[in-house]
C-alpha cells in the first residue's frame, strides 16, 4: 500500500469468544477476547451453552437464559444474574460469590457443589434448598 501501511501496518484481526451448544453449534461470537465484565450476554438466549470453566465475573447477565447449560467450574463472581434462566443447567463448582441473583430461576440445578458466599438472594429466586434472604452467606 505505500508509506503508510509501512508506517502503521495492517489493522489487528479482531479476537472473538465463540460460544458453542453441546452439540458443537455456534450460539453466539462475541468480539471480545474474554467475557470478564462483559454486557454482549445480556438477555440473550444460550440455552445448552458449553460454558465450562469461563470466568464471567463482574458480567451483566440480566435475563439471561443459559437453560440445561454446562457451567462447570464457571466463575460468576459480581455478576448481576437478575431474572436469569439457569434450570436444569450443571453448576458443579461454579462460583457466584456476590452475585446478584434476584430473580434467578436454577430449578433442577444440583446446587450443593456450588458456592454462592455473599450472593443476593430474593424471594423471587427459585434455587433448590435455598431460602430467601436479603444476602446469604454461606
Amino acid at each position: 500500500m505505500g508509506f503508510l501501511s509501512d508506517l502503521f501496518g495492517s489493522p489487528r484481526p479482531t479476537r472473538t469468544t465463540k460460544i458453542v451448544n453441546v452439540l458443537g453449534e455456534t450460539l453466539l461470537e462475541v468480539p471480545a477476547r474474554d467475557l470478564v465484565g462483559s454486557t454482549c450476554l445480556r438477555g440473550k438466549d444460550l440455552s445448552h451453552a458449553v460454558l465450562r470453566g469461563q470466568w464471567l465475573d463482574g458480567a451483566d447477565l440480566e435475563n439471561v437464559i443459559l437453560f440445561g447449560a454446562d457451567l462447570t467450574n464457571c466463575s460468576f463472581a459480581r455478576c448481576n444474574l437478575k431474572n436469569a434462566n439457569l434450570a436444569y443447567a450443571r453448576i458443579e463448582g461454579a462460583s457466584f460469590r456476590q452475585a446478584d441473583l434476584e430473580g434467578a430461576d436454577l430449578l433442577y440445578t444440583d446446587v450443593k457443589r456450588a458456592r454462592f458466599d455473599g450472593a443476593i438472594i430474593s424471594n423471587t429466586s427459585t434455587i433448590p434448598g435455598v431460602y430467601a434472604g436479603a444476602r446469604r452467606e454461606w
